[in-house]
């Protein structure tokens, strides 16, 4: 499909086109959202945030931590290393006697074994890490901390997991990326829920991929909830599923062995809830952005498919990774309302490691809400019901909502700077009378038809492939108005198609609109 401009400001477009009654599609440019910023590469909030371009180890003491987030971007070498340095920063101001606890997927970073071995061999920090049992662990690094923090005696421990920690025996990984500072930099209780996993030269999960780390230090419950979780799993305790409510922010923490937590948040979702502010477009149509890494849990792509369907804006960008094959099929299909947007970034350096989930608008009964969920929980069935993963909920934190919005910008432009273009399937023509509109989805080369209009016509959609430019085709939808009609074509993966929309009665054509070319690659 074709590469959206992305000049124009995307509040300022016309909407798309009408089908039916009081129902207006949209036209989604790829960045949908808060135009102006989206070349932002780092954004640190927190009150006395360490400087993205600050190295390791000497760092200026700029103040107390606050709550806040702070971005990496892998094409940007001030900005690449932000959550690290951030960490370092927390964990060279953690107080004498105070308690730092790390859970984390993957560890392989000899800066982090220097820095928290001397916070526990200078300052007697105790220090408790736990990581998954991934091949990679087993590194000079990760035996380094281990050995060096089993010496000094103590509570102090880093320890591996065979499987997950706190899930069913046998099943599952420790996934988790968080850090719990019982007093760092003049707060107590501080938690830091990041994407990025502890390593610095192995994978590119870390410093050399997107990630983000949420910082908050006005969350006591919160705190007390996560440290709860990291004791069962030091311990290796089986732990059933739980979520802990707090002042302004929620956590979840996994597995989870019955329903689905992303669906329910989703469920959630009112797209036909009437928004004064915020939004996308000037009717504040509710938006969802998602931002994730691997996909491949199909109820959560059916409902962000059907959130589209109804009337938000939702606009989803991934690694193109080939576990996501299947819901990304489900995802990239027509809708009433033009269809996902979605932007893919490589699976290289540079890719998205984030999973995050951003909410602009009606929610739970109420209008202009905004919402942020992050965490180490990808879109996947593995995360959901066998891994040790943790979610957490950020609301009325106007300052972290903004800056993931930009976030999410600045890596849809990366996306594209890669040369990946937009496929949004519903972008298909309308013949001018609005009564047929088509549309072609390259996951598995679907040509569909709507019936935009109630007036007694039937569209058609006439079109031809490159592999035989003198043939022209066709196709009709006599199923009525609202009804589509789906046609399964076989096309080579170098071909294209041409097709455009038109409205007949009988075999008389009335109205057609222009036509439209879409690659089967997308």
């Amino acid at each position: 499909m074709r590469t959206l401009d992305t000049s124009a400001d995307p509040l300022l477009t016309p909407p798309h086109r009408p089908l039916g009654v009081g129902r207006t599609c949209r036209r989604r440019h790829a960045l949908s959202r808060l135009p102006g910023i989206a070349t932002i590469t780092a954004i640190v909030l927190a009150a006395g945030a360490v400087p993205a371009s600050a190295e390791a180890g000497l760092i200026p003491d700029p103040g107390p931590v606050g709550d806040g987030v702070v971005f990496n971007n892998p094409h940007d070498e001030n900005a690449k290393k932000a959550i690290e340095n951030h960490i370092i920063w927390l964990i060279d101001g953690a107080a004498s006697y105070s308690t730092i606890r790390v859970s984390t997927f993957k560890y392989k970073s000899p800066t982090y074994t220097d820095h928290l071995l001397t916070a526990a061999r200078d300052r007697h920090v105790t220090v408790q890490v736990v990581i998954d049992d991934h091949p990679d662990n087993r590194n000079d690094a990760f035996y380094r901390l281990a050995d060096g923090l089993h010496e000094l005696g103590g509570s102090s421990f880093a320890k591996m997991c065979a499987d997950s920690c706190a899930g069913p025996p046998g099943v599952g990984i420790n996934h988790d990326k968080f850090y719990l500072f019982s007093s760092t930099r003049g707060a107590t209780k501080v938690i830091v829920q990041s994407s990025a996993n502890m390593v610095s030269d192995v994978g590119v999960s870390d410093w050399r991929s997107w990630n983000n780390a949420v910082t908050l230090v006005s969350e006591p419950y919160i705190y007390d909830a996560y440290v709860t979780r990291f004791s069962a799993m030091s311990d290796q305790v089986p732990t059933p599923y739980s979520s802990t409510v707090g002042n302004n922010a929620k956590a979840y923490f996994f597995p989870r062995s019955e329903d689905n937590t992303i669906v329910g948040i989703l469920d959630n979702v009112d797209c036909s809830g009437k928004n004064t502010s915020g939004g996308w477009g000037p009717d504040h149509l509710t938006s969802v952005h998602v931002a994730m890494y691997e996909i491949n849990d199909q109820a959560i792509a059916k409902k962000l498919w059907e959130l589209d369907h109804a009337g938000c804006v939702v606009h989803y960008v991934r690694t193109n990774v080939a576990t996501d094959d299947d819901a990304i099929a489900i995802m990239n299909d027509c809708t009433a309302h033009n269809g996902i947007t979605i932007d893919t970034l490589n699976d290289s350096d540079g890719l998205l490691h984030s999973k995050y989930l951003v909410i602009d608008g009606y929610y739970d009964g109420a209008p202009n809400r905004q919402l942020v969920w992050t965490g180490s929980y990808n879109y996947t069935t593995g995360a959901l019901r066998s891994n040790d993963e943790a979610l957490l909920k950020v609301w009325n934190h106007p300052a972290i909502f903004d800056a993931f919005q930009a976030n999410f910008q600045a890596v849809v432009k990366a996306a594209l700077d890669e040369g990946n273009p937009t496929v949004q399937p519903g972008d298909g023509p309308l013949s001018p009378d609005g009564g047929a509109f088509a549309c072609f989805v390259p996951t598995g080369e679907h040509l569909r038809i709507y019936d935009g209009k109630a007036d007694g016509h039937h569209p058609v959609a006439e079109y031809s492939f490159s592999f035989d430019p003198g043939s022209i085709h066709t196709a009709a939808n006599y199923g009525g108005f609202g009804s589509w009609e789906n046609l399964n074509l076989d096309m080579p993966e170098d071909s294209s198609i041409e097709f455009r929309a038109c409205n007949y009665e009988g075999d008389t054509r009335l109205s057609c609109s222009g036509w439209i070319t879409a690659s089967a690659r997308g």
